[in-house]
């Protein structure tokens, strides 16, 4: 059960967090914000996909005046989780427009960034396990339900992404080499 609980909270800060080629943009971190739609591409930053799924996520599990604070907890450590995406998307991608630093040198600035989201995620991970306790269980089958079906949203919006602008000939992607 314990593993379950784990598996899950991770799960659901992966897809609370967004997509991974996503851009941030001018965004409000704030739960209560509409989600703004102002990543690459169109694709949406990874505040407006986190409130997004948390809008979802609330509305379905219909929580009880006793669950409020462990959802909000929650809540809140999604959001900075996903701010903090955001602001590593914005860093790495700055960082890239920089012709001068090395490879060595990016490749220490991504691991200092995997660390620090990496904290994040457990942070978040911790508060979904404190809300999973407060949780019945109809609704922990509801929450379940819904974040792997988040999940597999993200996924599949990742997959379409990633093939979109690796694609031979997309823009800003060369095509490959004729052998």
């Amino acid at each position: 059960m314990q593993l379950k609980s784990t598996l899950l909270a991770i799960t659901l800060a992966l897809s609370l967090t967004g997509m991974a080629h996503a851009d941030s943009g001018t965004t409000n971190n704030s739960v209560g914000a509409p989600p703004t739609n102002t990543g690459h591409r169109g694709m949406m930053d990874p505040v407006a996909m986190a409130h997004a799924h948390l809008k979802r996520i609330k509305t379905a599990l219909n929580l009880t005046a006793d669950q409020q604070p462990a959802w909000q907890a929650f809540a809140d450590k999604a959001m900075a989780q996903a701010q903090q995406m955001a602001d590593e998307r914005k860093a790495m991608h700055e960082q890239s427009a920089q012709t001068q630093v090395s490879a060595p040198d990016r490749m220490a600035h991504m691991a200092e960034l995997m660390q620090q989201h990496a904290q994040s995620l457990s942070a978040t991970a911790d508060a979904a396990k404190m809300l999973y306790a407060k949780l019945t269980p109809e609704q922990r089958n509801t929450f379940d339900s819904m974040v792997q079906k988040e999940h597999r949203h993200m996924m599949d919006r990742a997959k379409q992404h990633w093939m979109q602008s690796h694609s031979a000939g997309s823009a800003g992607t060369p095509a490959p080499a004729a052998q």
